[in-house]
């Protein structure tokens, strides 16, 4: 039986063999190239009109649930119907962007900081674009449900050197 509590990686699509090509390959293989290893990957397809659903079915077999929504449902209520097929033992979603590559240790690093403190509800790593510059570390919601993001390109820039993650 695996100790490692389960993580369920999300992965909401809208016709992104069309317009991100080898990028949804490279994304969709980041998150199965996990070191982390209890998890279950879904793509849930929003309504595309191009082959998505049969080019990653096809591609990826049983490594991945593809779910077709029928529909497009927009981000929020499409990722909320998608999360319906996350395995019930699931502890965490992860909601990932069919752009977004994930590095090896991305999971493993994330449910380290959750399990630090209990109280911690979310958490979201580095972006960080193709061209290797820092951008956000997301952010947080305060008690009065306002949400603030964290741009760290003024702090990387006053360090002037790389900054290692967790």
């Amino acid at each position: 039986m695996n100790k490692e509590p389960r993580v369920t990686i999300i992965m909401l699509n809208f016709n992104g063999k069309r317009y991100l090509g080898e990028l949804l390959d490279k994304a969709v293989d980041s998150a199965l190239n996990q070191k982390y290893t209890n998890l279950d990957v879904i793509f849930a397809d929003n309504g595309s009109s191009d082959d998505s659903v049969e080019y990653v079915s096809n591609k990826y077999g049983d490594k991945v649930r593809v779910i077709d929504l029928g529909k497009n449902y927009g981000f929020c209520l499409g990722n909320n119907i998608a999360s319906r097929h996350a395995s019930h033992d699931s502890k965490y979603l992860l909601f990932m962007n069919p752009d977004a590559i994930l590095s090896s240790d991305y999971i493993t690093k994330l449910i380290r900081a959750m399990g630090l403190d209990g109280s911690i509800g979310i958490a979201q790593g580095l972006e960080i674009s193709l061209d290797g510059v820092a951008h956000k570390i997301g952010g947080f919601i305060d008690n009065y449900g306002r949400s603030f993001v964290i741009d760290v390109k003024p702090v990387i820039r006053s360090l002037n050197k790389p900054i290692e993650a967790l």
